[in-house]
């Protein structure tokens, strides 16, 4: 197993790894996909608020992580280069 870099986000306090980075981008891509159609489906007045507000929030979360990635350098090529590299002097 490799090990992590840990990469600390000197504004919130938080850290995480490249990979946890990247992980939270995915699931947040996921579920603001599903909070949309649910909304684009939805017909009741407060449902409608909550997908409307959990949709901003998911926004300003993926906007987080996408500058925490863009400030190190995350990227998912990034990773997987680095796991095939570890293979080669072996």
């Amino acid at each position: 197993m490799i090990a992590e870099k840990i990469l600390e986000d000197n504004k919130s306090g938080v850290s995480y790894t490249e990979r946890e980075i990247l992980e939270e981008i995915e699931i947040i891509k996921m579920r603001l996909e599903k909070t949309k159609m649910n909304f684009d489906m939805s017909t009741d007045e407060i449902l409608i608020d909550s997908y409307i507000y959990e949709i901003i929030s998911l926004n300003k979360k993926y906007q987080y992580f996408l500058r925490l990635a863009k400030k190190y350098g995350v990227s998912a090529t990034n990773i997987k280069t680095r796991g095939k590299n570890r293979f080669k002097n072996k």
